[in-house]
């Protein structure tokens, strides 16, 4: 089985170069990749910086409190166990 998540209708370039940055692995469009690039060279401070700027502090927090709980396995794709069944979130 599987189950698709809608998780955004905002600022959905704003949250894949953020995953981008908290997972190198993740792929990005060819036109997103310069912007990627330039994201991921940012210090901690700048990143926060661009955090405020672009608005994008709450989707940190959100896939903070995700991972808590799901796996980051690669490749945008999350899992959590739960007893005999694993689910698994793709972005």
């Amino acid at each position: 089985m599987v189950i698709h998540i809608y998780v955004t209708r905002q600022r959905h370039v704003e949250n894949l170069l953020l995953l981008k940055k908290l997972h190198p692995d993740i792929s990005v469009p060819e036109e997103l990749r310069d912007s990627a690039a330039a994201i991921e060279a940012l210090e901690p401070r700048e990143f926060e910086g661009f955090m405020k700027t672009v608005n994008i502090e709450e989707s940190v927090r959100v896939i903070q409190i995700m991972e808590e709980e799901w796996t980051y396995i690669g490749s945008r794709v999350w899992l959590k166990r739960i007893d005999s069944f694993t689910l698994f979130i793709c972005f």
